[in-house]
């Protein structure tokens, strides 16, 4: 269950999110539990924290969209998408995904419905973002997207760590049918590079 104290306003299940005031770095929101129905005051923190658990560049592992009832449903990006979310410290994120096995265009100048297949077997988003690890919640503040419509949005998102594994929820209502409609996607931390071979030559000249 989340905690906080609660706040007024009464925002809508569409959106979630009511009134915002800033201090500092840290955003303060009346936001409404996904549980209860009722609305309570989250602190978001942004830019960089040594305690952030977001921090770092995940690799997407599986991509799930499903009913209320639990019936899952095809997606776009297939069984086994590929795809890389990163956060930096200094409040900025990325995403991008695609489905494995896409069509290669032929030629520099491909027909419309291969330029329709890619775009629909994709997405791409940047932007800054603020977290509550007391609510569980990372909203990604997007100013630059492949769908034009998320650009300049709140993109919220419940998460949820296990190791080394990331999974971001959320429940909305899908536009073509009127259901209630899970998305969570899963992602997996990526083990920092080893030093380049510019990094070792480098640190191999400071010791001269």
């Amino acid at each position: 269950m989340l905690r906080g104290s609660y706040c007024k306003g009464s925002p809508t299940a569409d959106s979630p999110r009511d009134v915002t005031t800033r201090t500092g770095s840290d955003r303060t929101r009346c936001q409404r539990s996904l549980n209860t129905g009722r609305s309570r005051q989250v602190t978001y923190r942004t830019g960089p924290a040594s305690e952030n658990p977001l921090l770092g560049t995940w690799r997407l592992k599986t991509y799930v969209v499903a009913t209320a009832a639990g019936e899952r449903r095809p997606t776009p990006y297939g069984e086994n998408p590929t795809g890389y979310l990163s956060y930096s410290a200094d409040g900025r994120m990325q995403a991008i995904a695609a489905a494995k096995g896409r069509i290669v265009p032929v030629g520099a100048a491909p027909p419309d419905n291969q330029r329709v297949a890619l775009y629909d077997t994709m997405f791409a988003y940047a932007g800054t973002y603020s977290y509550s690890v007391e609510a569980g919640t990372v909203i990604h503040h997007v100013d630059i997207s492949w769908n034009e419509t998320w650009t300049g949005t709140d993109q919220t998102r419940l998460f949820e760590l296990s190791g080394n594994t990331l999974t971001l929820t959320t429940h909305i209502t899908d536009p073509a049918n009127g259901t209630k409609t899970h998305y969570a996607a899963v992602w997996e931390k990526v083990a920092n590079p080893p030093p380049s071979a510019v990094e070792r030559l480098v640190g191999s000249s400071c010791d001269d």
